[in-house]
């Protein structure tokens, strides 16, 4: 079994990147529970799960709960980085809508929340433009990233 960690990193303003990598399964929720307890209520979140290579629904209980925390407190959150199997796991969770709902805010405020989220991932992708030696996964061949945006 692959090791799992996580570390939290201010990006500017109110906006932490919670990075996670390893196995992401029911040994690890406590980790979770406590990672999720520790976040600043008004913090914006963006979660790279680009170095998860495994995980079950502890890791959807995860991100269904910074969903509901996103939504309380009407903070921006962005998942991206799901490799393969991590991604098949969220599409067959939205089949049975366990963290896929469509929003019920209004269309106003579902704009206000996808500028939010806009603004996270090019802060996101301007961080990761001023690292040096930067990886670009297109040119190893490996699967593009995907981003699940959620509100």
């Amino acid at each position: 079994m692959e090791s799992f960690e996580a570390t939290v990193v201010p990006l500017g303003g109110a906006t932490l990147l919670v990075t996670l990598t390893g196995e992401i399964d029911m040994a690890v929720r406590p980790d979770l529970s406590l990672l999720l307890r520790t976040l600043p209520p008004d913090a914006a979140v963006v979660v790279d799960m680009g170095g998860v290579t495994f995980m079950d629904t502890a890791a959807l209980h995860f991100i269904s709960s910074l969903r509901a925390r996103s939504r309380r407190s009407r903070t921006a959150l962005l998942v991206m980085g799901l490799r393969h199997q991590p991604t098949r796991l969220v599409d067959m969770a939205g089949k049975v809508d366990i963290t896929m709902r469509t929003p019920s805010a209004g269309a106003a405020e579902f704009c206000a929340d996808l500028e939010a989220r806009s603004r996270l991932a090019r802060l996101i992708g301007e961080a990761r433009a001023g690292q040096k030696g930067t990886h670009d996964p297109a040119d190893a061949g490996e699967p593009a990233e995907r981003h699940v945006v959620l509100s």
